[in-house]
């Protein structure tokens, strides 16, 4: 393959001419002749006059800037393009490297060699849906008597794909689903003093209901309420939480705050 020459950048594949579809993701691939432009922006277009105003600037009417303000990441030498991300119509298309200014626009275009042409082509037609099966023939009568129906094809009872049932949420297991869930939530529980779960009265075979939780560190204490649930992810049975929990901070209150409290929730 022969390779494009540039003053900052030798660009080694796609090779000049080259087709692809509208649909198909292409690696690009390239080695710096220099480290003084190492911010490159892939840039489409199809003009092929590199001194074009399109190639330079930002986002306008024709243009494609298929990467990030650094191409695939500060220094690399290869970007994988997925054209389907992009609106490129079928047609003769140039691309080129270009520096990308701390503004995000595109210049320094022609420091890195001419437009390099590809070609897009139209990505494929999806295909036909099966055709139906052609119903059933009578068989032919017999002389003197009717033709005989076909015999009607049996449609499977389905079989039932209902997900197996929930098992009762246990109290003891709620509560130790609320104690796990505030440890997770609230970083001052795991060494709180005074902690109290209790409270707890079922709303359904799956949901039960603590609502007198409460803790306290230093000068703020903790107290709501928090709620356990069951539920099926994936086949599998797990659980799930919500709380309302208001936090008071008494220090707060002695010197006279205006705003000691505040309310965490999760529904």
């Amino acid at each position: 393959m022969v390779a494009a020459t540039a003053p900052a950048a030798t660009v080694h594949q796609p090779a000049p001419g080259a087709s692809f579809r509208q649909d198909e993701a292409v690696l690009f691939d390239w080695a710096w002749d220099s480290d003084e432009y190492w911010t490159p922006r892939i840039i489409f277009t199809q003009v092929a006059n590199g001194n074009d105003p399109i190639w330079f600037g930002g986002d306008v009417p024709g243009k494609i800037r298929a990467t990030d303000n650094y191409g695939s990441g500060w220094g690399e030498s290869h970007a994988t393009i997925d054209f389907s991300h992009y609106p490129f119509t079928p047609g003769q298309w140039y691309w080129r490297l270009c520096n990308s200014t701390v503004n995000g626009e595109d210049d320094k275009c022609y420091q890195r060699g001419d437009p390099i042409p590809i070609t897009i082509t139209p990505k494929p037609d999806p295909p036909p849906a099966p055709a139906a099966p052609p119903a059933p023939a009578s068989a032919p009568a017999a002389p003197g008597r009717p033709p005989v129906a076909p015999t009607p094809t049996r449609t499977p009872t389905p079989t039932s794909s209902r997900p197996a049932r929930l098992p009762t949420l246990a109290v003891d297991d709620a509560k130790g689903h609320v104690r796990t869930a505030l440890r997770r939530r609230f970083g001052t529980y795991r060494n709180a003093s005074g902690k109290r779960v209790a409270g707890c009265a079922r709303l359904s075979r799956v949901r039960i209901r603590c609502s007198k939780v409460s803790w306290f560190i230093g000068d703020l204490s903790y107290g709501g309420r928090v709620t356990i649930w069951l539920a099926r992810e994936g086949g599998e049975t797990s659980w799930n939480y919500g709380y309302r929990i208001t936090r008071f901070d008494e220090y707060c209150a002695v010197r006279g705050g205006r705003r000691c409290t505040k309310t965490y929730r999760v529904e």
